[in-house]
């Protein structure tokens, strides 16, 4: 199944993209192909919907504390058409715009662009001498490729 592809792939491929941890701590980076991240720190929220909200939807509820144990980088913006066919040679949008989010993306698609997003930079580190295990770890802990 098809969906519009919008901000919820960006939270999943920027977990893996924590390039620059000393520029992450300075607040937002930016990899090579121009997408910009900020770092989400560790700590606590709540989510969902208050007690007593009777604007909610069955799936905002019930209201429950969520912790992020592991600090790591968010996508600023949607993943742009531009930044998907640099990565993937391919787009199939319907709304064509280097600059529009990109869109008709299946699940499976969206987990093959993480997986090269990430295997791209994994050589670019490798390249450059630089120990990107962070990357790695939040990779295997936030983003699950199995399915």
């Amino acid at each position: 199944m098809r969906f519009v592809f919008v901000g919820a792939f960006a939270v999943a491929v920027t977990s893996i993209l924590a390039q620059a941890p000393s520029a992450a701590q300075t607040g937002t980076l930016k990899n090579a192909i121009g997408m910009e991240f900020v770092k989400i720190p560790a700590g606590e929220f709540m989510m969902g919907c208050s007690t007593g909200d009777t604007a909610c939807k069955d799936a905002e509820k019930p209201q429950h504390r969520v912790r992020i144990t592991k600090a790591f980088e968010m996508g600023k913006y949607e993943v742009t058409q531009a930044q998907w066919k640099a990565v993937m040679n391919a787009n199939e949008s319907v709304f064509v715009g280097d600059n529009n989010p990109v869109e008709m993306v299946t699940r499976a698609e969206a987990i093959d662009f993480a997986k090269r997003l990430f295997d791209f930079f994994q050589r670019v580190a490798s390249d450059d001498g630089n120990d990107y295990a962070e990357v790695h770890d939040c990779l295997l802990a936030g983003f699950p490729f199995d399915s």
